[in-house]
């Protein structure tokens, strides 16, 4: 199985000096690894979740370089507290299916980026062509909801490409990474017992890989260039 992180990175191509924001950090993994393997650079960490903020500081602080910096943020992907062209790069790495709008995560992400910049995002996509699995969702969706966030249904690789070019985004790759990176089941509830909601969690992890054996649902990475 391929280190998906790795693959999001090589696509993100943090560049020494830049600017980079991680937009739903969680608990900071991404951020550290990047001041880790990169010179100079400033780090941007925007969360909703306060706790969670607080929790990617304790892990980001500690390992900064002296020429590093990183300001951590309590905000919206949907309302980036940015100023305009201020990016070089963003990341949204398996959090886009929380936010409350794609679109306008998508318009300040465009409004943010310096001209050449960067925005690299994993999220689940819908694929139409199977669209007739996803039935279970009329009936099991709140158990979705409660592990994954109350956020809109999910895209499909071909609304990300139109709103992207129609944004002004230059280069639009969607990429299909299902196959390597999707968690199974057996996998996922190791991590059941560590969470307030385990029946929630079950259900939820064994809905998504139901749509994923399917073929309804598949793990894109995408990659727009301003």
């Amino acid at each position: 199985m391929i280190r998906l992180s790795d693959e999001i990175l090589k696509r993100l191509d943090p560049m020494e000096g830049g600017a980079i924001a991680d937009v739903g950090c969680g608990f900071g993994g991404t951020l550290k690894q990047i001041s880790q393997s990169i010179g100079p650079i400033t780090l941007h960490a925007l969360n909703i979740d306060k706790r969670q903020l607080q929790m990617a500081r304790d892990n980001i602080q500690p390992i900064l370089k002296s020429s590093q910096t990183c300001e951590f943020t309590l905000g919206d992907a949907c309302n980036l507290p940015y100023e305009d062209e201020s990016l070089d790069r963003i990341l949204a790495f398996e959090s886009a299916f929380h936010f409350s709008s794609r679109k306008q995560f998508l318009e300040h992400s465009y409004r943010t980026l310096k001209p050449g910049g960067k925005l690299v995002l994993s999220d689940f996509a819908i694929n139409l062509k199977r669209i007739h699995f996803f039935w279970p969702q009329l009936f099991y969706g709140k158990y979705l909801r409660q592990v994954y966030g109350n956020n809109p249904l999910p895209w499909t690789s071909q609304q990300y490409k139109i709103l992207g070019r129609k944004l002004g985004f230059s280069q639009v790759i969607c990429e299909d990474f299902t196959a390597n990176t999707f968690p199974t089941r057996e996998i996922m509830k190791h991590f059941a017992d560590k969470v307030e909601f385990t029946e929630a969690f079950d259900k939820a992890n064994r809905l998504m890989e139901y749509f994923v054996k399917k073929g309804a649902i598949q793990y894109i990475v995408v990659t727009m260039i301003k």
